[in-house]
């Protein structure tokens, strides 16, 4: 998680300093009830079905947390995504997005070169209907670096809800990238 912050609050410094502020139209993301439901139904649906569909849904699993998240924190009172985007403000989202990304990419390269090296790295087990053309970036089906960018979305709305339920700002303080 802090690669990812940090790797995201350096873009977001970027964004701020080459780009006007967010002037953009803000749009309709739906009720937050919908968002809620939207992730109930999300993260429930690979759970659901029979082998072997599930493994074809993981990344499911990572839509549905920011779907099931971000409502619970607008409640709770913190950052959210929705309402960022209703007002037009979508710096923090593609900060976080383009973080993830560099994230991956570094995390894949890592991984590659300690493949090489003998040492220790993850395997991927991900269905050959998942791997078009069979590209990868080292080990890494090149779809797989397309889930690093929602990652770090769910990263954020989880943490951000955990963060809150732990009362963590009474005991160390806000920190500015996770600031409404």
């Amino acid at each position: 998680m802090p690669a990812v912050f940090i790797s995201s609050e350096i873009i977001e410094a970027v964004l701020k300093k080459t780009h006007r502020p967010d002037t953009h139209v803000g749009f309709s993301a739906g009720p937050s009830w919908l968002w809620f439901t939207i992730g109930i139904i999300v993260l429930t649906i690979p759970l659901a079905l029979p082998h072997p569909f599930p493994r074809y849904l993981f990344g499911l699993v990572w839509l549905g947390c920011i779907f099931l998240f971000d409502p619970i924190n607008q409640r709770i009172g913190n950052y959210t995504f929705r309402e960022q985007w209703q007002s037009g403000r979508y710096q923090k989202t593609i900060a976080l997005l383009l973080g993830g990304l560099l994230c991956g990419f570094l995390w894949e390269t890592w991984n590659y070169q300690a493949y090489l090296q003998d040492g220790g790295h993850w395997i991927y087990t991900i269905p050959t209907g998942l791997r078009p053309f069979n590209l990868h970036f080292g080990q890494m089906p090149v779809l797989g670096l397309l889930g690093f960018p929602p990652f770090a979305i769910e990263l954020f709305v989880v943490y951000l809800f955990v963060r809150k339920m732990l009362e963590v700002d009474r005991w160390v303080g806000k920190v500015s990238f996770f600031q409404r």
